[in-house]
Protein backbone atom coordinates (compact mmCIF):
# COMPACT_ATOMS: atom_id res chain seq x y z
CA UNK A 1 0.00 0.00 0.00
CA UNK A 2 1.23 3.80 -0.86
CA UNK A 3 1.66 5.61 2.40
CA UNK A 4 0.12 8.85 1.13
CA UNK A 5 -2.76 8.72 -0.98
CA UNK A 6 -4.57 11.73 -1.51
CA UNK A 7 -7.58 12.76 -3.69
CA UNK A 8 -10.16 14.91 -3.91
CA UNK A 9 -12.66 15.77 -0.52
CA UNK A 10 -15.95 13.86 -0.81
CA UNK A 11 -19.18 15.72 1.27
CA UNK A 12 -19.14 12.06 3.21
CA UNK A 13 -15.11 12.09 3.89
CA UNK A 14 -16.64 14.00 7.20
CA UNK A 15 -17.71 10.94 9.00
CA UNK A 16 -14.71 8.80 7.89
CA UNK A 17 -12.37 11.88 9.36
CA UNK A 18 -14.40 12.60 12.37
CA UNK A 19 -13.70 9.77 15.37
CA UNK A 20 -9.86 10.51 14.76
CA UNK A 21 -9.24 14.28 14.51
CA UNK A 22 -6.68 15.44 16.90
CA UNK A 23 -8.01 16.60 20.15
CA UNK A 24 -5.93 19.84 19.43
CA UNK A 25 -8.22 20.94 16.38
CA UNK A 26 -10.86 19.62 18.73
CA UNK A 27 -10.03 22.20 21.25
CA UNK A 28 -8.83 25.29 18.25
CA UNK A 29 -12.24 24.76 16.63
CA UNK A 30 -14.45 24.74 19.72
CA UNK A 31 -12.50 28.33 20.70
CA UNK A 32 -14.04 29.76 17.57
CA UNK A 33 -17.25 28.00 18.22
CA UNK A 34 -17.24 25.72 15.37
CA UNK A 35 -16.97 21.92 15.31
CA UNK A 36 -14.50 19.48 13.16
CA UNK A 37 -17.61 18.72 10.98
CA UNK A 38 -19.16 22.03 10.83
CA UNK A 39 -15.17 23.06 9.95
CA UNK A 40 -14.78 20.67 7.15
CA UNK A 41 -18.50 20.74 5.22
CA UNK A 42 -17.98 24.75 5.04
CA UNK A 43 -14.39 24.46 4.23
CA UNK A 44 -15.09 22.19 0.93
CA UNK A 45 -18.12 24.02 0.09
CA UNK A 46 -15.88 27.21 0.35
CA UNK A 47 -12.75 25.97 -1.34
CA UNK A 48 -12.70 26.19 -4.95
CA UNK A 49 -10.49 22.29 -4.56
CA UNK A 50 -10.05 20.36 -1.04
CA UNK A 51 -8.77 17.12 -0.43
CA UNK A 52 -8.58 14.29 1.81
CA UNK A 53 -5.70 12.91 2.65
CA UNK A 54 -4.30 9.49 4.15
CA UNK A 55 -1.69 7.65 5.91
CA UNK A 56 -0.77 3.77 5.82
CA UNK A 57 -4.56 3.62 4.68
CA UNK A 58 -5.98 5.84 7.63
CA UNK A 59 -7.40 9.44 7.72
CA UNK A 60 -4.72 11.53 7.91
CA UNK A 61 -6.44 15.17 7.34
CA UNK A 62 -9.00 17.00 5.36
CA UNK A 63 -7.58 20.62 3.87
CA UNK A 64 -8.17 23.38 1.40
CA UNK A 65 -8.10 26.71 0.68
CA UNK A 66 -10.98 29.51 0.25
CA UNK A 67 -9.52 31.81 -2.23
CA UNK A 68 -10.50 35.14 -2.24
CA UNK A 69 -9.37 38.25 -4.46
CA UNK A 70 -6.47 39.37 -2.76
CA UNK A 71 -5.52 36.21 -0.35
CA UNK A 72 -6.38 32.57 0.37
CA UNK A 73 -7.03 30.93 4.05
CA UNK A 74 -5.70 27.82 3.94
CA UNK A 75 -7.63 24.95 6.70
CA UNK A 76 -7.51 21.76 7.74
CA UNK A 77 -8.79 19.71 9.94
CA UNK A 78 -6.10 16.93 11.22
CA UNK A 79 -6.30 13.35 12.35
CA UNK A 80 -4.07 11.47 14.63
CA UNK A 81 -2.33 9.26 11.75
CA UNK A 82 -0.42 12.56 11.32
CA UNK A 83 1.11 11.91 14.88
CA UNK A 84 2.58 9.17 13.89
CA UNK A 85 3.57 9.84 10.01
CA UNK A 86 4.29 13.98 10.19
CA UNK A 87 7.03 14.26 7.03
CA UNK A 88 4.52 12.49 4.57
CA UNK A 89 1.99 14.85 5.89
CA UNK A 90 4.16 18.16 5.83
CA UNK A 91 5.97 17.31 2.40
CA UNK A 92 2.37 17.01 0.61
CA UNK A 93 1.13 20.17 2.63
CA UNK A 94 3.74 22.09 1.40
CA UNK A 95 3.75 21.06 -2.31
CA UNK A 96 0.35 22.04 -2.04
CA UNK A 97 0.98 25.05 -0.27
CA UNK A 98 3.70 25.82 -3.18
CA UNK A 99 0.97 25.06 -5.70
CA UNK A 100 -1.25 28.90 -4.34
CA UNK A 101 -0.10 31.45 -6.42
CA UNK A 102 -0.97 33.97 -3.81
CA UNK A 103 -0.36 35.64 -0.18
CA UNK A 104 -2.16 32.98 2.28
CA UNK A 105 -2.78 33.96 5.72
CA UNK A 106 -5.24 32.51 9.25
CA UNK A 107 -5.22 32.14 12.43
CA UNK A 108 -3.82 29.16 15.22
CA UNK A 109 -4.67 28.57 18.57
CA UNK A 110 -1.87 29.61 20.39
CA UNK A 111 -2.27 26.02 22.71
CA UNK A 112 -1.65 24.04 19.70
CA UNK A 113 2.29 24.13 19.71
CA UNK A 114 2.55 21.30 17.02
CA UNK A 115 0.94 22.97 14.38
CA UNK A 116 2.79 26.21 15.35
CA UNK A 117 5.83 24.34 14.41
CA UNK A 118 4.02 22.71 11.40
CA UNK A 119 3.31 25.89 10.29
CA UNK A 120 6.85 27.44 10.72
CA UNK A 121 8.59 24.65 9.04
CA UNK A 122 6.52 25.26 5.90
CA UNK A 123 7.88 28.72 5.67
CA UNK A 124 4.81 30.72 7.63
CA UNK A 125 5.42 34.07 9.62
CA UNK A 126 4.02 33.62 13.23
CA UNK A 127 2.89 36.81 14.63
CA UNK A 128 2.35 37.17 18.31
CA UNK A 129 -0.90 36.03 20.21
CA UNK A 130 -3.88 37.83 20.38
CA UNK A 131 -7.11 37.25 22.11
CA UNK A 132 -9.58 36.13 18.85
CA UNK A 133 -11.28 33.12 20.84
CA UNK A 134 -14.74 33.53 21.82
CA UNK A 135 -13.69 33.34 25.47
CA UNK A 136 -10.61 35.34 25.16
CA UNK A 137 -8.89 32.24 23.50
CA UNK A 138 -5.48 33.48 22.12
CA UNK A 139 -4.46 32.69 18.25
CA UNK A 140 -1.37 33.57 16.49
CA UNK A 141 -2.33 35.08 12.51
CA UNK A 142 0.22 33.57 10.38
CA UNK A 143 1.22 34.08 6.62
CA UNK A 144 3.26 33.56 4.05
CA UNK A 145 4.04 35.38 0.66
CA UNK A 146 3.30 33.95 -2.58
CA UNK A 147 6.37 31.99 -4.06
CA UNK A 148 8.44 34.09 -6.56
CA UNK A 149 7.71 31.85 -9.70
CA UNK A 150 4.11 32.19 -9.51
CA UNK A 151 4.17 36.28 -9.76
CA UNK A 152 3.35 37.85 -12.73
CA UNK A 153 5.70 40.03 -14.52
CA UNK A 154 4.98 41.90 -16.95
CA UNK A 155 6.80 42.73 -20.37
Amino acid sequence: MTPLYVRPAMPGDTWLFLPTVRQSDVDELAALGVTPEICMREGMIRSRRSFSMFLHGRPAAVFGCVEHETHGVPWAVVCTAVETFPLPFLRSCLRYLDSLPMFLENAVDARNVKTIQWLRWMGFTIEEPEPMGKNGELFHKFWRAAREDHLCVGG
